[in-house]
């Protein structure tokens, strides 16, 4: 079994991450494209609670609004699922980010980040 990102040797919780970017792509006017899940795991000792995630922060001078997340636990292990919309994005690359973190006092490595891109292909 693979060590999830931001795993480390710890007596607490520490926020581990399945992976921390993920790509998109579609052709413009597809609209909503495929959904993309992020494993959210306990990478250290005892319980990791009070998960929140997002919002999204956008590129700067990008379109904002393509990116929609979803957490389905607020406690870990959780997954949080990603869609992406091409709606009538122009094309080109856009991205985002997505901080992943705990409320809860003595994680050691809050908050974690989620980078997203989305490229977005002309139409034939």
């Amino acid at each position: 079994m693979s060590t999830p990102v931001g795993s480390q040797n710890t007596s607490r919780p520490a926020i581990g991450l399945s992976t921390t970017s993920v790509l998109f792509s579609g052709v413009r006017g597809d609209g909503t494209l495929a959904v993309q899940t992020v494993d959210v795991t306990n990478a250290g000792a005892g319980q990791l609670s009070n998960l929140l995630a997002g919002p999204a922060a956008y590129g700067v001078g990008e379109p904002t609004g393509w990116l929609s997340t979803n957490l389905a636990s607020s406690n870990a292990p959780a997954t949080i699922s990603l869609r992406a919309s091409v709606g009538g994005l122009a094309a080109g690359r856009y991205s985002a980010t997505l901080d992943v973190r705990s409320t809860a006092t003595g994680i050691t490595n809050s908050p974690q980040t989620v980078t997203v891109t989305l490229l977005v292909l002309p139409a034939p």
